[in-house]
């Protein structure tokens, strides 16, 4: 499978990479960003090993990456990730 990003999630992962770049420089957070890619390749190739959580709307999957949480839909073709939000963040209520 491959993978897409909804508008969303290219707008966190841009907010990451700045935040990641003013706090620990800007390899570091090179490093960050290219890690969360090869993830998503990871997901894409093994979907589910992420179990569904039926009680978010619309349910989806969640997996952690380090301080971020990369929630995520398989479709028939793809897997859709729909946000890269900070474990801190208030994502259920996103989701609820």
């Amino acid at each position: 499978m491959k993978y897409r990003k909804t508008v969303e999630a290219d707008q966190d992962i841009a907010e990451i990479y700045v935040r990641g770049a003013d706090q620990f420089g800007v390899r570091q957070s090179e490093r960050y960003i290219e890690d969360l890619f090869s993830t998503f390749e990871l997901l894409a190739r093994n979907p589910r090993m992420v179990r569904e959580r039926r009680e978010l709307n619309p349910p989806m999957r969640l997996h952690p990456h380090h301080a971020h949480i990369i929630a995520y839909l398989i479709r028939e073709e793809d897997i859709l990730i729909v946000r890269v939000l900070h474990g801190r963040e208030d994502w259920q209520s996103l989701f609820a």
